[in-house]
């Protein structure tokens, strides 16, 4: 049976957050993530939570969430993830919540 790595930046590491702690794969023997965010809505400015919805067409407010997701990835998964304080985009206190689970 194949293994491989899971590689994600930004959404594509939340991604991978929410579905190893909903699916988990013995498959994936680690993951390397690059800026990874706890929830889309964590990301933007409060005052922008309204616009969500029409910014992102297909964001569910009540959808999936890494930060509910952690948890549950496997404890013996490595995970790398890679970011900068500094970043603009996501910031690192996002970040830190899911580098601290």
């Amino acid at each position: 049976m194949a293994e491989f790595v899971g590689i994600g930046a930004s959404r594509g590491g939340a991604t991978w957050l929410s579905f190893m702690g909903m699916h988990g794969h013995d498959q994936v023997i680690a993951l390397v993530l690059e800026s990874p965010y706890d929830s889309i809505a964590s990301t933007v400015d409060p005052a922008m939570h309204g616009a969500l919805p029409l910014i992102f067409q297909k964001y569910d407010t009540n959808g999936i969430q890494p930060r509910d997701k952690i948890a549950s990835i496997p404890k013996d998964l490595p995970i790398l993830i890679v970011c900068v304080k500094d970043d603009r985009r996501v910031p690192f206190i996002k970040q830190k919540y899911a580098i601290n689970q």
